[in-house]
Order: structure tokens, then sequence, then C-alpha cells
């Protein structure tokens, strides 16, 4: 319980990283950690998108970058920072949703109730790979990007339609330590 504890408590959202590469074998302890989060009716209703051509990484720290921007334009006192920190990263990992999964839960669910198992059981896989990660000594932040983004997300990635992009989570050393 001590190391669960201890990963729980040292977490942190990193939004500075070295540009270093992510050893293969670390890579899929992560990956595999996020297979086997729970999911209602055990649908795992996601994919993913593993990003590591830095070309691509680029242009989706542009989209992010972007996005603060035109965020800050329509509320000048909005928080969030530039997200140039996304240049550096070695891997980004596109979570999308696929909503077609609804269809394995109780038909007797509203769908507002069957939207939640879906959204839930993404949000529990997002953490769960945030914690493996950071089990692994890596620093993550979760990205959530609105419909202009996602629709960039999905015409430069190749992402089918039907599936929602719901997060990026970047993944790399952090340049400070942050995580024990």
């Amino acid at each position: 319980m001590n190391n669960l504890l201890d990963v729980l408590k040292n977490r942190r959202s990193i939004r500075s990283y070295k540009s270093d590469p992510i050893p293969e074998n670390i890579l899929e302890n992560v990956l595999e950690a996020f297979r086997w989060a729970p999911s209602g009716a055990n649908a795992q209703p996601w994919e993913l998108v593993v990003v590591r051509d830095k070309s691509k990484i680029e242009a989706i720290a542009d989209i992010f970058i972007e996005l603060v921007e035109r965020q800050k334009k329509l509320d000048p006192d909005f928080p969030g920072n530039s997200r140039k920190y996304l240049k550096d990263v070695p891997i980004i990992i596109v979570v999308c949703g696929d909503p077609r999964f609804k269809l394995a839960y109780p038909q007797t669910l509203s769908e507002r109730e069957k939207d939640n198992i879906y959204f839930f059981s993404i949000g529990a896989a997002i953490q769960t790979l945030m914690l493996a990660a950071a089990e692994q000594k890596l620093g993550s932040v979760w990205l959530t990007p609105e419909k202009i983004e996602e629709q960039k997300l999905k015409d430069m990635l190749g992402i089918p339609d039907v599936l929602e992009v719901l997060a990026c989570i970047p993944l790399g050393l952090p340049k400070k330590k942050y995580i024990r």
C-alpha cells in the first residue's frame, strides 16, 4: 500500500519535459496499465493513438497553443499556460472514445446514465494511464480539446468521425524532479 500511496501523493501535472525518448518497455508498461482500467460492462469504450512523430507532436502543440490563445481572447483572465512545452515531449497519447460501446450498457438506462458510464469509464482509464506513467517516473498532464481542436486532431491523425477525441496526454521525463 505504501508504494501506491507514494505514487498517488507524488503524481503531478507536468508542463516541462525533456525531449529524451521513452524506452519501449516503459511505454508498454503504461499502456498495459491503461488496458486494465475498469469500465462499465467491461466495454472498454476507448481507442488510443500513440503519437511519436516529431512533426505531428509539434502540430498537436500548435493546435493547443491556438486553443489557449483563443480562450485568452474570450476571457483575458483565463489562467491557462501557452502549451509551448508540448513541442518538447517525446510522446502524446490521444485518447478517443467510441460512443457505439454505449450499446453494451443495460438498455433500461437513460441516455444520461449511459453517458455517465461511458465518460467515467474513459476518465478512469486516463487516470490509470497517468498513475502508471508516474510510477514509471514519467510526467503527464491531461489536456482536453474543444470541438475545433478535436476536428483538427481527427483530420491530422486520420481518426474516424465515429470516434470522439476526449483527451491528449503528453508523456515524457520531467525537466524538474516532481515525481519520486
